[in-house]
């Protein structure tokens, strides 16, 4: 029994860390994809002073470096947004970092673009359309 244990709880150990360190946050903000990614920009830019690495607005992503409060060593970061019809889906990486760094930034982005984007009504959905039967009766 303890053989079993030993000869799989190192191969395990090594597949429950590889998962935690990849780890990201996704969240679907009803915003169309160039008002989500402005925002996102903006947010990593101008807000959080990030370094840019790299970014490409056609694929959706943007890659950024900083240094974590209370840390001295520069992590790496990314935001990713898909197109999901009229809402973004916004993904954030942080894969250098526990989980609830990545939350919190996710945060931090979904106000920002709360307070300056507004959600688009849903289009009206049209009238019913008459049937003809109906049509006669007037």
């Amino acid at each position: 029994m303890i053989r079993r244990v030993t000869r799989w709880g190192l191969p395990l150990a090594a597949l429950v860390v590889s998962s935690a360190a990849s780890a990201r946050k996704v969240e679907s903000v009803p915003y169309p994809f160039a008002d989500a990614w402005n925002a996102a920009v903006r947010f990593v830019v101008v807000d959080e002073a990030y370094a840019v690495t790299d970014r490409d607005a056609d694929a959706g992503y943007l890659v950024f470096k900083f240094v974590p409060p209370g840390a001295k060593r520069e992590e790496r970061g990314s935001l990713e947004l898909v197109r999901q019809g009229d809402q973004t889906d916004v993904i954030v990486s942080l894969p250098g970092l526990p989980s609830h760094h990545e939350a919190a930034l996710l945060q931090r982005l979904l106000e920002k673009m709360k307070r300056e984007l507004r959600a688009k009504p849903a289009p009206a959905k049209p009238p019913p359309a008459r049937l003809k039967a109906d049509a006669g009766a007037e």
